[in-house]
């Protein structure tokens, strides 16, 4: 669960809706007990949809989040 947490608290700095899609089921992703219904574990491929005026940032950071398996530290600030 903490690596759900993690997402959700990151999730929600951002003014964008975000959603996460795992084979084709979307869920809230600034809401823990909706992630927690995807049941996805290590390896498994994920979506992430933002919708708003930071969407762009949203999903690079949060991206970033699970790419480096969710260390904080490890976010990079940077923007495509």
């Amino acid at each position: 669960m903490q690596p759900a947490n993690e997402f959700v608290k990151l999730a929600k700095n951002f003014k964008s809706k975000i959603f996460i899609s795992k084979n084709g089921k979307k869920v809230d992703g600034k809401s823990l007990l909706s992630i927690l219904t995807l049941v996805a574990s290590k390896g498994v491929e994920l979506e992430i949809i933002a919708d708003g005026s930071d969407e762009n940032d949203a999903v690079i950071k949060l991206a970033n989040l699970i790419e480096n398996n969710f260390n904080k530290k490890e976010i990079k600030n940077e923007t495509k």
